[in-house]
């Protein structure tokens, strides 16, 4: 997020736990009034979640009416995913988002940049809870069939 603040050629979305910035990793850009600098302005945007328990429903909304829409317009080449799954239902950050969930969010992102998509892990820290949300997102991944919408 820092390395593209200033930059309006990179559209960098996060939807993630928050709590005023008193959440791991503690950091304040990450909140929603963090949108970008400069040329940048409006190019980053930060869901951050102030309560607990958010799960399949507000992620789902927040990715059809919010970031969906805007990536859509920015029309990328390529979307980047840093693939933290500390939110899924049963890990650290006290979510409630499902493998199935975020299959059908990684399903969305394919219909952008011509479906090229790279996926790098970056969080989930119950191994059982991992891997079911992992493979769930590959599959989906691999089923170019399947891009509907989430809702």
């Amino acid at each position: 997020q820092k390395c593209f603040i200033d930059n309006p050629n990179v559209l960098f979305f996060s939807a993630h736990r928050y709590h005023g910035g008193n959440f791991f990793p503690f950091l304040q850009h990450g909140g929603p009034t963090s949108v970008g600098i400069g040329a940048g302005e409006g190019f980053n945007i930060n869901v951050g979640w102030n309560e607990k328990r958010m799960g399949d429903d507000e992620y789902l909304v927040v990715w059809e009416k919010l970031l969906m829409p805007v990536a859509e317009k920015f029309n990328p080449d390529i979307v980047l995913v840093s693939a933290g799954f500390d939110a899924a239902r049963g890990d650290m950050g006290e979510c409630d988002v499902t493998p199935e969930c975020f299959a059908r969010l990684a399903r969305r992102l394919q219909t952008l940049a011509n479906g090229k998509v790279v996926c790098a892990l970056e969080g989930g820290y119950v191994r059982s809870v991992l891997c079911k949300c992992i493979e769930s997102v590959l599959e989906s991944l691999l089923d170019t069939s399947s891009n509907e919408k989430c809702t």
